[in-house]
């Protein structure tokens, strides 16, 4: 078993590497040829119309036993899945004791409205334990059980009452990841990792196959079996795809030729009709033929904040039910421990209530699971001159791909459509790719910040240290939200008080440090450049790059000074070789050994740690630039107007509504929530919590006698000070263009390892770049 679980391990990670959200393969002639890649998006539309769909949503609680008069000290939810119509829910309840907490393991069903049907937690006998329900073609419910002293698999028919009926021996191995399906002629078919095996009525092997690339994913499309394979290469990962082969029911064999597709981690199986199955949307596929996909359910077509949606039920196309864990703001310590569970029921509407309203079309590079919310209050308020929806080009539109190359698939499909006009009205979390920062893709928001018809904003209410570091040339292209910062600490024994270098400061600097003072910490040289502000040298409304500029050439002398020719795997490999003796960075850093150490904060909380970390020597430089550096903002969420919109004044609406102080405040709510807001209203808020939160934990601190030098973070008025001085001097911002930094990578890597001039690497790097950037247009 455990061979089988690494396995199994090693195949999802395959699948989840290739992060190819397609629904389905297109039958060729060749007996292995290359599907259909994407999925077809919805129409764009301009207006909401009565007949477009609209999803009214109930929902129900799933009270989880507990029993009286105990106190929970702590919860926890194992599994939650639809059963047919059912509800099967697995969780861990750990009841107060006066020793260790009594942990009762629970297994319940609930049915489609909500209601407990059976709990199952002692319906098997002592010595069974059940290891998952499952539905026959009659709709009637079955429990595996797993007998630990015989070390043997059963199923069971499960009552109405909860009660089991006669066993039936299965002699496969079976657990919560295998598939097992009633076939037509009586037969189960059982499917793990690698191996498929029917299984007569009366326990015996009816056929069975062994497939080493089979991920133990069983397909249904009319009545025919397919199974989910991973080919794997390791010699070339570009080799490595996933297909779909046809299962002989009778035999368990594989037959047929090899279709190729995408990633099917998240399409549905077991049923004789497929969904993909996403955060956006539901799509019916075709296994077969791409062309036939049809959009079935979108959350854009809700006003419902979802959590987090565990498990999806398909009814039909104008029902649908999901089971939801909702999000609860993040404490401490948890009084009233639980499993919080919610049944969600969506029916289609006979008319759609929004219709007349014009539609603004959000973009995004992938998902961002905090931004429904601020929609749908957006959407809600009978104020909004518009509907608001989210389009994810990630889950959507990106061929088989990973890594930088998926990055620029990416890219490339959003400035196609944001060139052509028919892309969306706002591109969010877009910045990081600077490739856009041209009036001909967005619209300068500096225009619209500094209106005085009313519609602008005052810049006294962000840091607009933010919003000007953000900006290309003095033009704003995306505007953002929320970051955190990060970037290098300089060690002030060593360096003194400078917090800003030019690449010829950091290389003179560094040059007189002592000789057994290490710069950084060891970093493959792709990892240091990834670091820099490499976009700065390239002007894309003028279409010019600057990579023979002396700047750049410092930039890259820095990196192949200061990085390592080793890859990540030899770097692991000799640190878990060293780890009895290699020093903590830390340890480094506060013994005056290491000049520079990377930092990051997303709050007040974590600054005043890192400040507490380098024991008061760090002096929080950043990241050089030509001009001079600063710490670097990290954009979590950011927002642009396509300069093709028609409804750019209705989207800047929707962008003035999301720096509100309300919406800023919102979004920084949970102490955890991780990122900066840009308002300082909500900024101020949050720095007072914090405050608030470290005040709390001094005066209600304990001391421990075993660890007598531990004491609670202090976050003083200083601390305070200091914090907002570095936000307000922020002048980088964190950007990237894909394609142009793999040509840098691509061509630097030969200066890097002397085997080129650096004069000759920037140029060609300069001629290539300049190539791509004005074929953009």
């Amino acid at each position: 078993m455990k061979n089988r679980k690494a396995l199994k391990l090693v195949s999802i990670l395959i699948s989840m590497a290739l992060m190819v959200p397609v629904t389905g393969c297109k039958r060729n002639s060749a007996s292995e040829k290359q599907g259909g890649t994407q999925v077809a998006a919805r129409d764009r539309k301009e207006v909401v119309a009565e007949s477009d769909p609209y999803f009214y949503i109930t929902e129900k609680d799933l009270s989880i036993p507990v029993e009286k008069d105990r106190k929970v000290v702590y919860a926890d939810l194992e599994e939650c899945r639809f059963v047919g119509d059912q509800v099967f829910v697995s969780y861990m309840l750990f009841y107060e004791t006066e020793g260790e907490p009594e942990g009762v393991l629970g297994r319940v069903l609930f049915d489609k409205d909500g209601n407990l049907l059976a709990d199952l937690s002692s319906k098997a006998e002592s010595n069974e334990r059940i290891v998952k329900i499952i539905e026959d073609n009659s709709h009637e419910l079955h429990a595996i059980t797993f007998e630990l002293s015989e070390f043997t698999y059963s199923i069971q028919k499960l009552n109405q009452d909860g009660s089991l009926g006669e066993k039936r021996n299965l002699p496969a191995e079976i657990d919560e990841e295998s598939e097992v399906l009633f076939l037509p002629d009586g037969n189960l078919m059982i499917a793990n990792l690698g191996e498929v095996s029917i299984v007569a009525p009366d326990g015996t092997i009816a056929g069975s196959c062994s497939q080493e690339e089979f991920m133990g994913w069983v397909f249904i499309q009319d009545g025919k079996y397919y199974g989910g394979c991973n080919h794997y290469s390791p010699e070339d990962w570009d080799e490595s795809y996933t297909y779909i082969r046809q299962i002989d029911p009778k035999t368990g064999e594989f037959k047929g030729e090899k279709m190729r597709c995408g990633d099917l981690s998240h399409i549905s199986r077991g049923m004789d009709r497929s969904y993909l199955i996403t955060e956006g949307e539901i799509t019916k596929v075709d296994l077969l033929d791409l062309s036939k996909n049809q959009v079935v359910f979108s959350w854009n077509d809700t006003d419902y904040d979802s959590a987090r949606i565990l498990d999806t039920k398909i009814s039909s196309d104008q029902e649908f039910y999901f089971i939801e864990e909702p999000g609860n703001v993040e404490s401490e310590e948890n009084d009233d421990p639980r499993v919080e569970l919610k049944l969600l029921q969506a029916v289609r509407a006979e008319k759609n209530p929004n219709a007349g309203k014009k539609i603004i079309l959000i973009g995004a590079f992938e998902q961002d699971v905090n931004i429904r919310r601020h929609v749908i209050r957006y959407n809600l308020d009978p104020d909004s001159s518009c509907r608001v929806e989210l389009y994810y080009y990630s889950l959507n539109d990106v061929s088989a791909s990973s890594g930088l190359d998926m990055e620029k698939r990416v890219a490339e499909k959003m400035s196609l459509d944001l060139l052509s006009g028919n892309g969306p009205d706002i591109l969010m979390n877009a910045s990081w790719l600077s490739r856009f920062n041209s009036d001909k893709v967005l619209v300068d928001l500096n225009t619209l910040i500094d209106s005085t018809d009313g519609t602008g904003l005052d810049r006294n209410a962000y840091l607009d240290s933010v919003f000007r570091a953000s900006e290309q040339d003095g033009k704003l292209y995306h505007l953002p939200l929320t970051f955190y910062v990060r970037g290098w600490a300089s060690n002030r024994e060593l360096l003194g008080d400078a917090s800003s270098y030019t690449y010829k400061e950091f290389l003179d600097s560094c040059e007189k440090l002592p000789e057994d003072v290490s710069v950084f910490t060891e970093s493959p040289y792709n990892d240091l450049l990834s670091l820099l502000p490499v976009s700065e040298f390239v002007d894309y409304e003028k279409g010019q790059v600057h990579f023979e500029d002396p700047e750049f050439q410092q930039l890259l002398e820095l990196v192949r000074k200061y990085g390592s020719p080793r890859t990540h795997e030899q770097l692991a490999k000799d640190m878990e070789e060293e780890r009895n003796i290699r020093p903590d960075s830390i340890v480094l850093f506060r013994e005056n050994m290491l000049a520079f150490t990377l930092e990051s904060f997303e709050d007040l909380f974590s600054y005043a740690r890192a400040k507490e970390r380098l024991g008061g020597k760090g002096v929080f430089c950043g990241i050089p630039s030509r001009s001079g550096g600063s710490m670097m903002a990290r954009v979590n969420l950011s927002m642009a107007i396509s300069a093709s919109s028609k409804n750019q004044k209705e989207a800047w609406e929707f962008l003035r509504f999301m720096v509100s102080d309300e919406q800023q405040e919102m979004m920084t709510e949970s102490l955890n929530c991780n990122f900066i807001p840009v308002s300082r209203k909500a900024l101020d808020l949050q720095n007072e919590r914090w405050m608030a939160f470290s005040q709390e934990r001094i005066e209600n601190f304990v001391p421990d006698p075993r660890y007598p030098d531990e004491k609670p973070l202090e976050i003083t008025d200083e601390t305070l000070s200091e914090y907002m001085k570095i936000l307000e001097s922020i002048r980088l911002i964190s950007s990237s263009d894909p394609e142009l930094m793999s040509i840098v990578m691509e061509e630097a890597a030969g200066y890097f390892t002397d085997q080129r001039s650096l004069d000759e690497v920037c140029r060609t790097i300069s001629n290539r770049a300049k190539t791509i950037v004005q074929e953009r247009g």
